[in-house]
């Protein structure tokens, strides 16, 4: 697998990359690069067999016929399947599939994932001690039905994951803080009236 991203380091210790990762990457002129990725759904529903994973990639949401997971834009990732691995496929900077065209025929996508179309989901946790320090810690964004991605809080309590555009149907946006040494879980979740550049508030 050959990720296909590209970023600097400064002399002065800041990151910064190509414009065309400003879709995954996050942290241009700060010391921390995040790199983030596109939500994608692998289904075998029409296959002769379960799908049992992605290489080099565990502990992904799924069930025998269906996986979700949050994937960089890089070549060669490959489904593991109960008779072997299927052919390669890429996700390209857009977040579109990228399919060698001798092996475009094993796939069929979804246009909402193809196209690339992006919403922003923001929330901020705080704390509610008075001068306390500000929560860290990951935030993971879920459906009813799907992981759409896990974001680290940054240094005021904030988390912004950029995801392909929901589908019309999604009830609502569930985001879940894990807590952290000082912070007890909490979660929110957001209507999906809030599409879009969305935001919302949790305490833990």
């Amino acid at each position: 697998m050959t990720a296909d991203l590209a970023y600097t380091v400064r002399s002065h210790g800041t990151v910064d990359y190509e414009e065309s990762c400003d879709l995954f990457l996050t942290g241009r002129g700060t010391d921390t690069l995040v790199v983030g990725g596109f939500p994608v759904v692998l289904s075998t529903a029409r296959s002769d067999s379960d799908l049992l994973g992605v290489t080099a990639l565990v502990s992904l949401p799924q069930t025998p016929r269906e996986l979700t997971a949050v994937l960089a834009p890089a070549t060669g990732y490959l489904a593991r399947t109960a008779h072997g691995l299927c052919s390669a496929f890429g996700i390209a900077r857009n977040g579109a599939f990228a399919l060698d065209p001798s092996t475009a025929r094993s796939f069929a996508t979804r246009p909402a994932l193809a196209t690339g179309s992006l919403t922003t989901l923001t929330v901020r946790v705080t704390t509610t001690v008075t001068g306390g320090p500000p929560p860290s810690g990951p935030v993971t964004f879920s459906t009813a039905d799907r992981v759409l991605g896990t974001v680290l809080l940054d240094e005021v309590g904030m988390a912004t994951l950029r995801t392909a555009e929901l589908p019309a149907d999604v009830a609502g946006i569930i985001v879940s803080y894990e807590g952290g040494d000082d912070h007890s879980p909490c979660g929110v979740t957001v209507p999906s009236a809030s599409q879009g550049d969305s935001g919302g508030d949790a305490a833990p």
